[in-house]
């Protein structure tokens, strides 16, 4: 286990000895923008779902090909916890690791899933998500930018500017 995810060695470790995957994604135009739907279920373990308004209309997205920028309106990630988190710290207290190490990692984790964005979350991002570690069964993580931006310019800001950026916000329920 490690901020790059769980390897299939670990996932057995962790007690999973088949996945069962469901996943749907569903995108619809509204009047000025499209909205992407992506639903990941994972049986036992995640769910994952992201909801992306993007500005502009489908035929765009179709049409653009590589050329296409998309430009960001919103977006809201849900993480809802059905055993991982659970499994995942029992094994890591089984092999020795205390909890500020295991929160370390998950915290690392976070944090390398963000960089691969161009983004450093802070601690309106940071401290729901201990809380979600902590117990809560779920993590929503928002982003509602002031004015649509194209995510092609992300990477012209410091990482750590990212998060007031995009607006971003999230809360464990």
């Amino acid at each position: 286990m490690g901020k790059y995810g769980y390897s299939p060695k670990a996932l057995r470790e962790l007690g999973y000895e088949e996945l069962v995957v469901s996943t749907s994604i569903t995108l619809r135009q509204a009047e000025s923008h499209y909205l992407a739907e992506i639903d990941l279920d994972i049986v036992d373990m995640i769910d994952v779902e992201f909801d992306v308004e993007m500005a502009g209309n489908l035929m765009t997205l179709a049409a653009g090909g590589a050329g296409y920028q998309p430009t960001l309106r919103s977006l809201e990630m849900k993480l809802t916890d059905h055993s991982l988190n659970q499994r995942a710290e029992k094994y890591c207290t089984e092999l020795g690791l205390t909890p500020e190490q295991i929160l370390n990692a998950h915290l690392n984790s976070l944090q390398y899933f963000g960089s691969q964005y161009g983004v450093e979350f802070d601690a309106y991002v940071i401290d729901p998500y201990k809380a979600y570690l902590a117990g809560k069964s779920t993590f929503i993580m928002t982003a509602k930018p002031r004015e649509p931006i194209q995510l092609a310019r992300i990477s012209r800001y410091r990482p750590s500017d990212v998060p007031a950026l995009l607006n971003l916000e999230a809360v464990a329920e």
